[in-house]
């Protein structure tokens, strides 16, 4: 990992994506361009045809249904909901799939090829409570590729710490700018950083 990699704190992430939706870039816009680099790593690094998408309930949720979709035209996908209550963003990309299977809960994961994490976001503070807290054992304990969008859930974007429990993943895309807390940690795995289509301006606005 190179020192000079630009990175970035979650204030700085919120308020990068608030600067957004004011220019007219919505949600549902980088929450499609994320999904779209989330489906293009996914295909590089799958040796099989099989995936299996962790969701919870908040944007990275959405992120993680939005490659869904593009994955589902050519591998056998299967999502499992955290919750019901999704929010009103990843709402919107779960009515969109189409031939994806939707589980409220799983017990065993040898049958996939790849784990995606879109369970928790950069805003997490504190240990992922249950059901998360279960699908993050059950992975982590698979012996199975696993790849988490933003960052492995239950690690603090901003100081590396690792809650209990966290994803200790192979791979992490991160999505737009490097958060801090991903650098030299054991969680994160191989690094990619996800282009989401920030305007370069708006990243200059907030990081100095």
């Amino acid at each position: 990992m190179k020192k000079s990699m630009q990175t970035i704190t979650s204030a700085e992430m919120k308020k990068i994506d608030n600067l957004c939706i004011k220019a007219g870039i919505s949600v549902q816009t980088l929450m499609e361009n994320a999904g779209k680099v989330v489906a293009e790593i996914a295909k590089k690094l799958i040796k099989g045809k099989n995936i299996v998408i962790l969701c919870g309930k908040g944007n990275n949720a959405g992120d993680g249904l939005a490659a869904a979709r593009l994955l589902e035209k050519e591998f056998n996908i299967t999502i499992v909901l955290t919750s019901n209550d999704l929010h009103e963003e990843p709402k919107k990309q779960l009515t969109k799939l189409k031939n994806s299977k939707i589980l409220n809960n799983i017990d065993n994961l040898k049958d996939f090829d790849l784990i995606i994490d879109a369970l928790l976001g950069f805003s997490i503070k504190g240990n992922p409570r249950e059901p998360i807290a279960g699908l993050i054992n059950l992975a982590n304990k698979s012996n199975i590729p696993l790849l988490s969008i933003d960052l492995p859930s239950g690690l603090d974007a901003d100081t590396g710490k690792a809650y209990i429990p966290c994803i200790k993943a192979d791979y992490t895309i991160t999505l737009g700018l490097a958060k801090k807390g991903l650098i030299n940690s054991k969680y994160t795995g191989k690094l990619y950083i996800g282009d989401i289509g920030i305007p370069k301006n708006i990243i200059k606005k907030v990081i100095k």
